[in-house]
């Protein structure tokens, strides 16, 4: 249809198409100015340095001065890009922890915390041939625990077997598992979680 309507071939149109574009590009002043140079482009800031810090050119004063403030708040420590690689990064614990055979309410997995957080949790009594309950607290005055949610578990063929609980805390948070009937030995209790900082 080109050939039809221009009398010119594809491959002849984007040919002229290209030399368009080589055109403009050759237009600009220098390789630095188009982007395509970094050791041009590098000689170019050298040169608004040296002239900043004379005062020869006070627009180029002006623009070094920009600069540099912009390359302190990306180096800062505490706003700059580390600190929020820091507030952006996750963390992640994974288990078992042993369930000993003492039995009683023990302590799957404690979280002391300073700063707001955000959990995903998941844990399993796979491992387990009584029933049992987990439960998660939290400590909401800072002081003590207060029971957030608990969860009863059984160990018949097909039962549930895997939970996960999701939630942001501030204070510090435990998870913690109880037998209903003595185990009569030692078992692993599964558990992950993923900790991500929302300050």
């Amino acid at each position: 249809a080109i050939l039809t309507d221009t009398g010119t071939t594809l491959p002849a149109t984007l040919a002229t198409i290209a030399a368009y574009i080589d055109t403009e590009v050759a237009a600009i002043p220098t390789t630095a100015m188009r982007g395509t140079d970094s050791a041009a482009l590098a000689s170019v800031l050298g040169a608004l340095d040296t002239a900043a810090a004379s005062g020869a050119v006070s627009n180029a004063k002006l623009a070094m001065a920009y600069l540099k403030q912009l390359v302190t708040k990306q180096l800062n420590a505490t706003d700059g890009f580390a600190a929020l690689k820091t507030l952006i990064d996750s963390t992640q614990f994974t288990g078992p922890m042993s369930y000993l055979d003492a039995g009683g309410e023990q302590t799957v997995r404690e979280n002391v915390l300073g700063t707001r957080r955000r959990i995903w949790l998941n844990f399993s009594n796979r491992n387990m041939t009584q029933t049992g309950t987990f439960r998660i607290y939290f400590k909401v005055d800072g002081g003590n625990y207060d029971l957030y949610v608990e969860q009863p578990v059984t160990v018949g063929a097909g039962d549930e077997r895997a939970f996960d609980a999701e939630f942001t805390v501030n204070q510090d948070w435990k998870l913690t598992y109880e037998e209903d009937v003595d185990e009569g030995a030692a078992r692993d209790i599964p558990y992950n979680f993923i900790m991500q900082v929302i300050e």
